[in-house]
């Protein structure tokens, strides 16, 4: 393969990935009333910590939302199943993920975040719900675009 076939397949790859990561903001900014900026400075005093390692735990958080949420939507397509035979539905399983990414959106202070996980927590309509997860993506891919985004392009290649 030539270089200019290399540059330009690359190029290619980074206008998908902004135009991906645009719409996600675009989703973001839709549910949230208030812009939130992050503020790495609460991170580091509440946990002791230097400003790389909390971008390091950022970017893995990132990536355990992407690899999460694909997990909670089999949990959704399942509560869906659940649904057409018994009114009563068993969510527990869908909490105890989202439980998990509360508490290190908790420890890291990712606030918008934590009001979207706070929201999934209680909720029981499922079509709210599959929305909701949808701006939880949005949340992965603001807090570190470029990971995220590899994360669910790995994710799109092996299923």
């Amino acid at each position: 393969m030539s270089l200019k076939t290399l540059l330009e397949h690359r190029k290619e790859k980074n206008h998908r990935m902004r135009i991906y990561v645009e719409n996600a903001y675009t989703l973001y900014d839709s549910f949230f009333d208030e812009p939130y900026s992050y503020n790495e400075t609460e991170a580091i005093e509440a946990l002791g910590i230097e400003s790389e390692l909390v971008q390091e735990l950022l970017e893995d958080f990132a990536v355990q939302l992407i690899q999460s949420n694909v997990i909670l939507h089999k949990q959704l397509h399942f509560l869906h199943d659940e649904q057409l035979y018994t009114k009563e539905l068993d969510f527990t399983p869908f909490r105890d993920i989202i439980h998990k990414n509360l508490g290190v959106a908790r420890n890291l202070r990712i606030k918008d975040c934590v009001t979207l996980l706070n929201q999934l927590m209680i909720e029981t309509d499922l079509e709210s719900i599959d929305a909701l997860l949808k701006v939880l993506e949005s949340c992965a891919l603001k807090i570190s675009p470029h990971r995220a985004y590899e994360a669910l392009q790995l994710i799109n290649k092996v299923t």
